[in-house]
């Protein structure tokens, strides 16, 4: 009797398709890690930058004891200017982390799904491995079933005899 399930057909499927899943997992993974890496990088730098900033305005702010001590003009717009560029390059830095916090959220999302399309691929594999379990069950019961109606068969003839 030929099967009627293409059992290993299906199964290659589904091995495909938890391979490809298994591959999108790793690459979900990857690009995390990543992701937190560029945050980390980009919190980092930021934290530096405002340090270096509030330094150099605590610095500014502080009142000079004598007057002999006190900064010229030139010194502070110079100071005044360095402060605004890095009040700019913080701005910038904080437009990056905000950046990097939605891609690292955006791969974070991509990684569930990575890992539920891994979970779907193994319950498609059972699925079909259970599925071909109770075909095999019904061919044997209906193979048995049909040795018993021969044998009943048979003892019909040969009783009547």
């Amino acid at each position: 009797m030929a099967a009627r399930y293409p059992l290993a057909a299906a199964l290659t499927q589904r091995e495909h398709m938890q391979e490809a899943a298994k591959l999108r997992l790793m690459e979900a993974r990857a690009a995390m890690a990543q992701a937190e890496a560029e945050l980390s990088a980009a919190t980092s730098a930021w934290s530096a930058l405002a340090s270096s900033r509030a330094a150099l305005l605590n610095q500014a702010n502080k009142p000079s004891r004598t007057r002999a001590s006190s900064r010229t003009g030139g010194e502070l717009a110079r100071d005044g200017a360095y402060a605004a560029r890095l009040g700019l390059e913080l701005a910038e830095l904080a437009i990056r982390v905000q950046h990097a916090r939605r891609a690292l959220a955006d791969h974070a999302r991509s990684l569930r799904l990575a890992e539920l399309h891994l979970t779907d691929a193994y319950a498609q594999r059972e699925l079909v491995e259970r599925h071909h379990a109770r075909f095999q069950q019904a061919a044997s019961r209906a193979r048995e079933r049909a040795r018993e109606l021969e044998t009943e068969e048979l003892q019909q003839r040969t009783g009547r005899r």
